[in-house]
């Protein structure tokens, strides 16, 4: 069948590399649409716009999703007012999805200046079952001016509700300080029991190594919090 345009198209398709959770697509628009009744594959051509039942919306070009692969090329897509993720292109074969040049903020034009962060990557690949993504030449930028580099990088993703490791840097100024970068480490022991160390980088004084503990029992709730530094 080949139409204009299909309305309450419900098909799933997992990318979390791009897009983080299993999409009911409630529509689907393009110049041109193949959608194949019996296996339930489609196929658009040209310009394609896709809106889920989240009410998020995506674009992309010449799109082909069925039961074990996808593809899709200049794919944009905003999760919400700030959180933009791009890429030159998409496929995914059964448990695997690869993305090249991949851009990700959720920082988007968030403030008067414009958007704080952005992450960068040539490529990008995501399997199920281990809910990671592992980037090849990434980049990550401030406010567009480029922080760090590392040839290889890997986090869980969107998906994985708490898992230890580096969170993103952030940057602050203020008189008394100068610049202060901040390199949080989060750790994970459980879903009531975490802890966060931070080290921070300060331009008018010596590093500052803070620690925050976060333990939650049944009947009560710990807070400890300590710094220091030389």
């Amino acid at each position: 069948m080949v139409s204009k345009k299909i309305v309450l198209v419900c098909f799933t398709l997992f990318a979390p590399a791009l897009f983080a959770e299993d999409f009911n697509y409630e529509e689907i628009s393009a110049d041109k649409i193949e959608y194949d009744a019996k296996s339930g594959n489609i196929k658009t051509t040209g310009q394609t716009k896709i809106v889920t039942e989240t009410g998020r919306k995506m674009t992309l070009q010449d799109a082909f999703v069925s039961n074990e692969k996808a593809s899709g090329d200049k794919i944009t897509t905003f999760w919400n007012e700030h959180t933009l993720i791009t890429a030159e292109s998409m496929r995914k074969d059964g448990n695997e999805t690869l993305a090249k040049d991949v851009t990700y903020t959720a920082c988007y034009d968030c403030d008067n200046i414009g958007t704080a962060w952005t992450v960068h990557a040539t490529k990008m690949v995501h399997t199920q079952e281990s809910k990671n993504m592992y980037f090849t030449n990434f980049w990550f930028d401030m406010y567009g001016v480029p922080l760090l580099y590392l040839p290889y990088f890997t986090q869980p993703d969107p998906t994985v509700r708490y898992r230890s490791g580096l969170l993103i840097p952030d940057l602050e100024e203020s008189a008394l300080w100068g610049t202060k970068i901040n390199f949080p480490l989060y750790i994970n022991f459980s879903d009531s029991h975490d802890m966060t160390i931070t080290g921070t980088y300060l331009q008018n004084n010596n590093p500052l190594i803070t620690l925050q503990h976060r333990l939650v029992t049944e009947h009560a709730g710990f807070n400890t919090d300590g710094s220091f530094t030389h």
